[in-house]
C-alpha cells in the first residue's frame, strides 16, 4: 500500500513522516526511512520543529535496488521523493508495493507551480493521498498551496535554508532570478 504525503514546502510533511516512523516502531513494525542522496544534506530526515530520524541515502537516479535492501522491512518511509528522477524510482516503488507499506513525502509542484514528473508517475500507483497545508507566510490569512522561491538561481532543484516560503494563491509571485 502506498500513501502519498504532499503539499508545499514547510507544510508539515516531514514532521508527519517522522511521527509515523516512531509510531510504527512502537507498534513493533520493521520500519526504515529513506531519502535521496544530495551532496548538500546529511542522512537525516528533519522537520522544522526540530525532530529528526536517520535515513538511508539512495541515489536520485540509477539502480536503487542494488543500493538498499528492503527485505527486512515491512514499512518504508521515503522523504523528498520529488528529487528522484527517471523510471528506476517508479519501478522500485512498483515492486515494493506488492508487500510493503510505503509512505512517500514530497512536493507535488515546484516553485514555478509545475508538477514534478515523479509525482505524476506515482499517481496511478497510490492508494491514499494526504495533502498538507499551512498558513501563507506572506499574508498569514489564507491557507498556502504554493511553494514560492524567494532567492537563488534558476535551477529547478536548489537546496538550502530560507530559499522558499509557503504562499496562498493571492500572494504567490513567480520567482525571477537575479544575476
Amino acid at each position: 500500500m502506498i500513501t502519498l504525503h504532499i503539499g508545499p514546502m514547510g507544510s508539515g510533511k516531514s514532521a508527519a513522516l517522522i511521527n509515523l516512523y516512531h509510531l510504527k516502531a512502537l507498534q513493533k513494525h520493521r520500519v526504515t526511512a529513506v531519502k535521496p542522496y544530495l551532496k548538500e544534506e546529511s542522512n537525516e530526515i528533519s522537520s522544522r520543529n526540530g525532530q529528526s530520524i536517520i535515513a538511508n541515502l539512495i541515489p536520485t537516479t540509477g539502480e536503487i535496488t542494488t543500493e538498499f535492501d528492503t527485505d527486512k522491512f515491512d514499512t518504508i518511509i521515503i522523504d523528498e521523493a520529488h528529487f528522484f528522477t527517471g523510471n528506476d524510482f517508479i519501478h522500485w516503488i512498483t515492486n515494493l508495493k506488492q508487500n510493503k507499506n510505503i509512505h512517500i513525502g514530497m512536493l507535488d509542484t515546484d516553485y514555478m507551480t509545475e508538477q514534478f514528473e515523479t509525482y505524476k508517475a506515482l499517481l496511478p500507483l497510490i492508494d491514499h493521498e494526504i495533502y498538507y497545508k499551512r498558513r501563507c507566510q506572506i499574508c498569514n490569512n489564507k491557507m498556502a498551496d504554493y511553494t514560492m522561491r524567494t532567492k537563488g538561481g534558476n535551477s529547478r532543484f536548489e537546496v538550502g535554508k530560507n530559499l522558499y516560503i509557503c504562499a496562498c494563491k493571492d500572494c504567490y509571485k513567480p520567482f525571477t532570478p537575479t544575476e
